[in-house]
Parts: C-alpha cells; sequence; structure tokens
C-alpha cells in the first residue's frame, strides 16, 4: 500500500479535499486525529515494525488532511 492509496481510503471515508467541513468537525477530527497520532507514534516507538509504521503513516496523513481542510464560511 503506497501513500496514493491511503489518501484515496481517507478521501473515501472523509470527504473531497475541495469539499469543505463545518468548523466545529474540523475540531473535532484534528483533535481526534491527534490522539491517533500520539498512539501511533507511542506504538512504533515500542515496536518498529511494517504495521506500526503503516499506522504512523495513516496517523499523520489524517492529521494533515483535516489541518488543511477548508472549513465553511
Amino acid at each position: 500500500m503506497n501513500e496514493n492509496d491511503l489518501l484515496e481510503i481517507i478521501e473515501h471515508a472523509f470527504g473531497d479535499w475541495f469539499e469543505p467541513a463545518d468548523a466545529e468537525v474540523k475540531n473535532s477530527r484534528i483533535k481526534t486525529s491527534l490522539v491517533g497520532l500520539d498512539r501511533a507514534v507511542g506504538a512504533f516507538k515500542k515496536n518498529c515494525n511494517s504495521i506500526n509504521y503503516n499506522a504512523l503513516c495513516l496517523a499523520m496523513m489524517t492529521y494533515q488532511y483535516w489541518t488543511q481542510k477548508k472549513v465553511i464560511e
């Protein structure tokens, strides 16, 4: 699985990048993705295997996705 595949999974779950989100939803998803990112970093530090690496990549991409998501004005 490469980065493009992961991006497709994220877009399928959360919508297209160009589709704006409500500010409340965006902030909630950013907080949730930070929790996931913390857990993924911890798991990768404990055991640097491919599964934890892929989870870390997904967590980083999810956080980046929500931080760059446009807000409905």
